[in-house]
């Protein structure tokens, strides 16, 4: 091993010797022009089952090309991205006359190497009716209490119109959260909205029945998703399209002004987790926003890796399923590949569609049939 080192140290030290004799050399080609000694067939075979047929022509045939193999693709990602130094930008606390609404994918293992317990935040703009990202959350291995504790400094420092979690989980989270301490103190609960937005016959009633239940001063704002099958596939497509026509952004980095803004923001900066390996108690607040703020963007990015590594199956019944690739939902420990963010990304783009047609929906005209009649 040394003297293949001394070698490889005098090829790129050494003085440059021109005798026509090649030493080594490192190329790209595909394995079918490989000597069948030098690859494993049964791997071949198992990548052709397990990966879409760009990765396996980038990861084995050496076709290199210039976006994600994903159904979401990362160009139309970053054509969706505010450029630095432009508004709106990650923020730890909203404007008091800006709209915001929360989505949240909840995850209650306490393992390092579980899911991620996901919440987002979107700033809404009510002229072009879209919505920008511009705060997130993913823990894993977290307790109840932090997740809370979150939920509710996201609640007190948005104003928040609009909320939406997975069913599967959501209604044991926010039960938690309503018979809190925390809650209870601050006389906050959140209510849900039963309104069936499934019916797509019967959608604009179903549109109605939930603005009726809407109620922002009782905090009656929250609607949980049912994942099912046909959703699944109606709120991908649908977040596919927002990212074609821009009708969904990632917030920007916050930069100069912007981030001394945020900076500066009065939140409850110790009381708060957001990263997994973290001493509180040896960190001053001042260095804790810094963190905070950087930390933000490094999320957005992993939201928008989460969505570049989505790929779509259909199953011999002919229902679609979006989920990470075979080979890495093998992958274990605590920096496995996730898809929490996604999913609450999914959410939320979702809810912003709903929450505008709710608002917009217009009034059932009931028309009466009464007729009084005078009895003498």
């Amino acid at each position: 091993m040394y003297k293949l080192y001394q070698k490889f140290e005098s090829l790129i030290g050494g003085e440059i010797v021109e005798d026509g004799t090649a030493h080594r050399t490192i190329m790209h080609f595909s394995y079918d022009c490989a000597p069948k000694q030098l690859y494993d067939q049964n791997l071949i075979n198992q990548a052709k089952a397990s990966m879409s047929q760009s990765q396996f022509d980038r990861e084995f045939g050496a076709i290199f090309t210039d976006d994600s193999s994903g159904y979401f693709k990362i160009s139309k990602m970053a054509a969706c991205t505010v450029p630095d130094g432009q508004s709106p930008c990650v923020e730890l606390a909203g404007e008091p006359s800006d709209k915001y609404l929360i989505s949240f994918d909840p995850s209650w293992a306490e393992s390092e190497s579980s899911d991620d317990f996901a919440m987002q935040v979107f700033k809404l703009n009510d002229e072009s009716r879209t919505g920008t990202l511009v705060h997130n959350y993913a823990m894993s291995g977290a307790r109840l209490k932090d997740h809370i504790l979150y939920f509710h400094y996201l609640l007190n420092h948005f104003n928040v119109v609009a909320i939406v979690g997975d069913y599967n989980g959501g209604v044991q989270f926010l039960n938690a959260c309503n018979e809190s301490s925390l809650f209870k103190q601050n006389n906050m609960k959140i209510d849900i909205i039963g309104s069936d937005l499934d019916n797509l016959e019967n959608y604009q009633q179903g549109l109605r029945d939930a603005k009726l239940e809407y109620n922002l001063e009782k905090k009656k704002i929250c609607i949980l998703r049912k994942p099912t099958s046909q959703w699944i596939r109606l709120a991908n497509e649908l977040l596919q399209a927002n990212f074609d026509h821009k009708r969904i952004f990632f917030g920007s980095r916050a930069v100069n002004d912007d981030y001394q803004k945020q900076r500066n923001k009065r939140i409850p900066i110790k009381d708060l987790k957001f990263l997994r390996h973290m001493d509180s108690e040896k960190q001053s607040s001042a260095a804790k926003m810094i963190d905070f703020v950087e930390y933000q963007v490094d999320l957005m990015e992993k939201t928008k890796a989460e969505c570049a590594l989505i790929q779509i199956k259909t199953t011999a019944q002919g229902t679609q399923t979006f989920d990470l690739p075979d080979n890495l939902k093998r992958q274990t420990g605590p920096e496995k590949a996730r898809k929490d963010s996604y999913s609450a990304l999914v959410l939320g783009n979702w809810m912003i569609k709903i929450y505008y047609d709710m608002m917009n929906v217009e009034s059932e005209n009931i028309q009466t049939t009464f007729t009084p009649v005078f009895v003498a």
